[in-house]
């Protein structure tokens, strides 16, 4: 309210369906379907392409030499019950049929592994005590030795798991997945890994994998080198475990830059309006959505085994660069002392990158031709603007005075419920929240209330001030007030 930094925007209702014919209908029939929330719809549908297309392409940052992967994290901050599990049901649907097909067959090549593997080991080892007999006897082992080592060179080859879905395992066992297949999405439905400091090493290393950087790390006496991976997180966080402002814990994660990297997802809750007869049940636009991210899994898994492949860089319009560049001046100039971000550096530092990859995602994913359209940036920054808004209320406190007027003006509000427009200001003091009572933080929130218009001085023909809750409205002439 009154911090203007802490309100937050609005994009016009249903701006995704005109613009984007495959994204923007499944997210609208998945909430006409589910009555979740529009914007975690938007984010299980962003989850759902941010898998496999992030390995098809990269971007051009407008006026840069700079050409950034497209890799996303994404955090929603919602009470149970909101949707998530059903919406992320609907829209990564395609991608578990994806894993359960190569699941059936990673099983059979790990029984003939197996066999295989059975056999080798038992040659070896009878190989290894003729070895063995030969240097106990005293005799030349040369010839034994060498059939041995040859023996070594065909060890069978141990499958490697096809697995793009991984849910609910520590960041470390992620890790892992990903030396295994370089491409993969940590998906979890509370994201209690996120609250264990002992996690912490590892979103060091998630923080790398989203610069697009390679990560080397040792796991069980194993060293591990990650490079050309893409990894997607998308996590579900209970809005009462989610307090990082206070948590040292998680501090210490925003600390290190995890954070700032994610499209925070914080909507209003539809509970207690998820009326049956606002259902639909329609859903061709989710099987459609479904279908062409089908497509795209199996052009990641060609990509994924030609060791030759190399990715489409995308690049903005003409126009699309003008407009980015001025959305990315106008958050380097909210930066500075007074400025919007001037307490949330670090998540303005990313922002504009995180508007540039989703910008390519949808534009990848519907199929456009050519460059990336001025429409298609305005979705993203669209997108990307309320999730703004979302991390600046969850980790950017408002300064004391802006807080102290929207407790008082939570008291104004009770008054004008009860019919009251003005009230006597020695009234209002005497009644104040406790917490502004002392100090003169009354004064100084009755000054910013005035200040940004939620209610406004008027006095008495006896010189006594008098609070007009409802500035908006036409004046009453010989009014009445609560003393």
């Amino acid at each position: 309210m009154a911090y203007p930094m802490q309100n937050k925007s609005q994009p016009p209702a249903d701006f995704l369906s005109p613009r984007l014919p495959i994204l923007g209908a499944a997210v609208k029939e998945a909430r006409l379907m589910i009555l979740a929330p529009d914007r975690l719809c938007q984010m299980g549908a962003i989850t759902a392409i941010a898998i496999p297309v992030p390995y098809l392409i990269d971007v051009q940052i407008p006026q840069s030499t700079q050409v950034s992967i497209t890799s996303l994290y994404l955090t929603a901050v919602a009470k149970s019950g909101e949707g998530k599990t059903p919406v992320e049901k609907l829209f990564l649907k395609a991608i578990r049929d994806f894993d359960d097909a190569h699941y059936e067959e990673y099983e059979k090549q790990m029984a003939q592994y197996k066999r295989k593997y059975k056999s080798w080991n038992k040659k070896k080892n009878k190989l290894d005590r003729d070895v063995e007999k030969l240097v106990d006897a005293g005799k030349d082992e040369t010839e034994a030795e060498e059939k041995y080592q040859d023996h070594l060179l065909l060890e069978p080859v141990k499958p490697k798991k096809v697995q793009l879905l991984h849910e609910d395992i520590s960041p470390a066992a992620m890790l892992a997945a990903l030396d295994e297949y370089p491409i993969g999405g940590l998906v979890s439905g509370e994201a209690a890994m996120i609250l264990d400091g002992r996690a912490f090493e590892a979103f060091a290393h998630f923080n790398d994998l989203w610069s697009g950087s390679g990560v080397k790390y040792e796991r069980a006496g194993k060293r591990i080198r990650l490079s050309g991976v893409t990894l997607t997180n998308s996590f579900m966080i209970q809005p009462t475990l989610f307090e990082p402002q206070t948590d040292k814990r998680k501090q210490k994660i925003r600390d290190s830059g995890y954070w700032a990297r994610n499209l925070i997802f914080s909507p209003d809750s539809t509970q207690g309006t998820r009326l049956s007869r606002n259902k639909s049940t329609s859903t061709s636009k989710i099987k459609r959505f479904n279908k062409r991210i089908s497509e795209l899994l199996e052009e990641m898994k060609v990509a994924a085994s030609d060791p030759n492949f190399k990715k489409r860089i995308l690049k903005f319009s003409p126009q699309a660069q003008e407009q980015w560049l001025e959305i990315s001046d106008q958050i380097e100039m909210q930066k500075g002392p007074g400025g919007y971000f001037e307490r949330a550096t670090d998540h303005a530092a990313k922002l504009p990158e995180i508007i540039a990859r989703l910008a390519a995602l949808i534009h990848y994913f519907e199929g456009f031709q050519g460059e990336i359209s001025t429409d298609t940036l305005y979705v993203a920054v669209e997108i990307c603007k309320e999730c703004s808004d979302d991390f600046m209320q969850l980790f950017v406190k408002p300064p004391e005075e802006f807080a102290d007027a929207e407790l008082l003006e939570k008291r104004f509000e009770e008054y004008r419920e009860r019919g009251w427009r003005y009230v006597e200001r020695t009234f209002a003091r005497r009644r104040c929240p406790n917490p502004l009572r002392q100090g003169g933080r009354f004064f100084i929130a009755l000054d910013r209330l005035y200040l940004d218009g939620f209610a406004r001085p008027r006095y008495t023909d006896k010189g006594v001030e008098v609070i007009d809750l409802c500035p908006g409205q036409p004046d009453l002439s010989g009014f009445f007030f609560v003393n």
